[in-house]
């Protein structure tokens, strides 16, 4: 295992200029006096003029400085569930003196405990570092007696408190190399945040996974590529074929937003925008820019069917002359733009029908609406039978249906032997950007 330079205490201490310069909470006079007592070298000064709470982050860090090359230890960043809300019930004295107590508990509890050492951080932010527990379930079986036992003991002292507690823990292994203490300790703050996640009543431990904090670190580079993309009109759109199997031409275009600096599927990507909350900007950065491209097809080679999948989140602050704008504008007429929702029962709908766009949906029961046009199924939801009982239940209502998910020669070959004229999916994946369709066609 690479092993990486250990630093003295005393050196390590002059290393820490930007933490303790950090502390714009302090008064000027106070960091004139700490930046003065660095570039002397005054060790006392420096330690006499931080905050207890700095105090105990900088013996925090150096304390971990320490034993960053063993092969185990742990940092255990913990906080108290609904803190907030005690000081708002009971007023910033008494959560004061709670933190008070929750420390000299926390002592006691870890006092027979050789392998514990413990740090107050910020109000209700401590830290724990356990040095040489090697099995994770023994870790954790002391941390969750070492809890209780503080939190039961509170509970003796005023019966109004229940103290249940949010833990993240960074566990270092043997062969796992760490640099510098911060990365160890923002591990565990990472651990937290998904101990924070859990709503269930009772304390939570969560330890570090280092897979998902690479999918928490990709998702955030994601979303602040599409944010970016959004604000600076760099998100494109792909077009891919819709085709109709009876007389094997094409049938429209199915548009979606793609990024070009992600290899990233659709779908995959609009969970990501999901749990971001970006999906209402992300429709309408595709509507915009959608009729612009209408607009430059109209005008090179004429129109083409634009099918545009759209969410409900979209509705939640409707402005039907968001549309209407759209529309003058670009000089587009709106019956060769179907928009595509996962339910049709929304009153939105049917002024978005009297503007004259078409409408699809993905809910079978919409097709008895009389807003609706086309119904997407998909082809994995049922044999063979299945399908033609939905197809000739849309011809019905006088809907078409376009049969979704036909990925591959197979699939294509038994829609057609069985008369199902409209399909999309992967066996006709033929992305394209709007300026390649124009030029195919001149």
């Amino acid at each position: 295992m690479k092993k990486y330079k250990t630093i003295s205490r005393d050196e390590y201490y002059f290393k820490l200029k930007d933490l303790i310069v950090f502390a714009s909470y302090e008064t000027n006079d106070t960091i004139v006096k700490l930046s003065t007592a660095i570039a002397q070298n005054n060790l006392k000064t420096v330690i006499f003029n931080l905050r207890d709470s700095l105090k105990q982050e900088l013996k925090l860090i150096l304390d971990i400085n320490e034993i960053i090359n063993e092969d185990y230890y742990s940092i255990i960043s913990l906080e108290v569930i609904d803190f907030k809300l005690y000081e708002d019930l009971y007023g910033i004295n008494f959560t004061n003196q709670l933190i008070y107590a929750l420390g000299l508990k926390l002592k006691e509890a870890i006092a027979g405990e050789y392998s514990f050492s413990l740090y107050h951080l910020d109000r209700d932010r401590f830290v724990l570092l356990a040095k040489d527990i090697i099995d994770k379930r023994v870790l954790q079986s002391k941390l969750v007696l070492i809890l209780s036992n503080a939190s039961k003991n509170l509970d003796n002292l005023n019966k109004r408190l229940k103290i249940l507690f949010n833990v993240g823990v960074y566990k270092k292994g043997k062969g796992v190399n760490i640099e510098e203490p911060y990365e160890a300790l923002n591990y565990a703050l990472d651990a937290l945040n998904d101990a924070k996640m859990m709503d269930d009543i009772k304390t939570h431990i969560a330890f570090y996974d280092n897979e998902l904090s690479k999918k928490r670190f990709y998702d955030n580079n994601l979303v602040t590529t599409i944010s970016e993309g959004i604000d600076k009109g760099k998100i494109a759109i792909s077009y891919q074929q819709i085709v109709n199997l009876s007389n094997k031409s094409l049938y429209g275009f199915m548009l979606k937003l793609t990024l070009d600096s992600y290899e990233i599927e659709y779908d995959k990507m609009y969970e990501v925008i999901k749990r971001k909350n970006l999906v209402k900007e992300m429709d309408k950065y595709l509507m915009v820019n959608a009729f612009k491209e209408l607009k430059m097809l109209k005008d090179s080679i004429g129109y083409a069917l634009f099918y545009l999948p759209l969410h409900e989140e979209l509705f939640s602050d409707f402005n039907i002359n968001f549309f209407k704008k759209q529309l003058t504008f670009y000089k587009i007429n709106p019956k060769y733009i179907v928009l595509i929702f996962n339910k049709c029962n929304i009153k939105y709908i049917k002024e978005l029908k009297q503007l004259g766009f078409l409408i699809a949906t993905t809910n079978i029961f919409d097709i008895y609406l009389d807003s609706v046009d086309y119904l997407f199924y998909d082809y994995n939801l049922g044999g063979l039978d299945s399908i033609k009982d939905i197809y000739d239940l849309v011809k019905l209502h006088d809907k078409e249906i376009i049969i979704n998910n036909v990925n591959t020669k197979e699939d294509m070959l038994y829609m057609k032997s069985n008369n199902f004229d409209l399909i999309y999916g992967n066996y006709y994946k033929n992305v394209k950007r709007i300026k390649d369709i124009i030029e195919s066609f001149k």
